[in-house]
C-alpha cells in the first residue's frame, strides 16, 4: 500500500478484510511514522499517508456490503456534524489499544453540533476500538430499526465530560420503539459521573447480545446503567457484564420493560452488581426474564455476595 513498508502488510490487515480499508487523520497535519503528511478529503484515504480529513467523506467514498473498512487515526476526531452510517457493512475503528482494553482507546469521536457522533442507519456495521465523547442530552452512537447487526465492541465511552443530563446515553435506540435486529454491544468500558442517561439502552431490539462490559459510576447517582424497556417487545441475551459504584449510588444496573406480554423473552446471566448497586435487575414483568447465576457484591469483610435472581 504506497510507500509504508516499515511493517510490512500490517496496515492492510487491520483487520482483516476483503474489502478497501480508508484511512482518516484527525487534523490536516498528521504523523505516520515518523512522517508528517496532510490530510485532505481530496486524498483518496487508501493508504496511511494520503489519510481523508473526515469520517463523512471516507462512508461518502466507501461501498457498501463489499468488506470496506474506515480506520481512524490516533488522536481526537471532532466533527461538525452527526456522522450517517447509511451503508450496510461497513466497519468504522480504530487501531486497537491492546487485547482487551477498551478503558481508553487512542481515537476519540466527538462533535460540536447537538447531535449524537454517530448514526446507525443500516444493516450489518461494526463500531470497534474508539472512545466515544457524546454531547449533552444526545446519544454517543444511536440505532434505528435498520440496523440490523449492528456490532459494536472495545470501545469506551466517557459519560463525564458532557454536563450531567439523563438524555446523555452512550449506545442508544433513537426510540424505545425500534426493533434493530441481532445487535452485539460487547467488551466496551462505560464511565458516568452522575445523573446521565444510560449507557446502553436498547428499547423494543430483537435477539440483542449485551456482554462482557463495564459499568463504571465515579460519583453522584445514576438512575439506569442498561435499559432494555421497550414498547411490546423485546428478547434478548444480557451476560457476563459489571456494574460498579465508587462510592456512589447507581439505583437500577438492569431495567427492563413490565409491559412485555410474552414469557421468557430476556436471558439474564452471570452478572456482577457493586453493593451500591441499588436494585440490580428491575421492572421486568413477573415471565419476562430468566435470571440465573447473577451476584451482587459486599463491602469489606461481608459474605462476598449474594445470589440475585429476582425482578423488583
Amino acid at each position: 500500500m504506497g510507500y509504508i513498508t516499515k511493517y510490512g502488510t500490517i496496515w492492510g490487515q487491520i483487520p482483516q478484510t476483503a474489502g478497501r480499508v480508508y484511512w482518516v487523520a484527525p487534523s490536516a497535519s498528521y504523523t505516520v511514522e515518523g512522517r508528517t503528511y496532510v490530510a485532505s478529503n481530496d486524498n483518496d484515504g487508501l493508504s496511511p499517508e494520503r489519510a481523508k480529513l473526515t469520517l463523512a467523506s471516507a462512508v461518502s467514498d466507501a461501498a457498501a456490503s463489499v468488506g470496506d473498512v474506515i480506520v481512524l487515526l490516533p488522536g481526537t476526531h471532532s466533527w461538525a456534524a452527526s456522522v450517517a452510517l447509511s451503508k450496510a457493512g461497513l466497519t468504522i475503528m480504530g487501531l486497537p489499544s491492546g487485547a482487551s482494553n477498551p478503558v481508553r482507546q487512542r481515537a476519540s469521536i466527538t462533535t460540536s453540533a447537538d447531535d449524537e457522533v454517530l448514526n446507525i442507519t443500516a444493516a450489518d456495521v461494526e463500531v470497534a476500538y474508539l472512545h466515544v465523547i457524546p454531547v449533552t442530552t444526545k446519544a454517543g452512537i444511536d440505532l434505528t430499526t435498520a440496523a440490523d447487526r449492528a456490532h459494536i465492541h472495545d470501545n469506551s465511552f466517557d459519560l463525564f465530560t458532557a454536563v450531567a443530563d439523563t438524555g446523555t446515553k452512550g449506545v442508544a435506540v433513537t426510540a424505545i420503539a425500534q426493533k434493530p435486529l441481532a445487535v452485539v454491544v460487547a467488551r466496551n468500558f462505560f464511565t458516568s459521573d452522575g445523573a446521565q442517561g444510560a449507557g446502553i439502552e436498547l428499547g423494543d431490539a430483537i435477539r440483542a447480545v449485551i456482554e462482557d462490559n463495564t459499568f463504571e459510576l465515579t460519583a453522584g447517582s445514576w438512575a439506569v446503567a442498561l435499559s432494555f424497556e421497550g414498547v411490546t417487545s423485546n428478547s434478548g441475551t444480557i451476560r457476563r457484564n459489571s456494574f460498579l459504584a465508587f462510592q456512589a449510588t447507581m439505583t437500577d444496573g438492569i431495567l427492563g420493560g413490565s409491559d412485555d406480554g410474552s414469557s421468557s423473552r430476556v436471558m439474564i446471566y452471570g452478572n456482577f452488581f457493586g453493593a451500591e448497586v441499588t436494585t440490580p435487575i428491575d421492572n421486568f414483568g413477573t415471565n419476562n426474564a430468566n435470571i440465573a447465576e447473577n451476584y451482587k457484591m459486599s463491602l469489606g469483610i461481608a459474605s462476598g455476595g449474594v445470589l440475585w435472581s429476582s425482578v423488583t
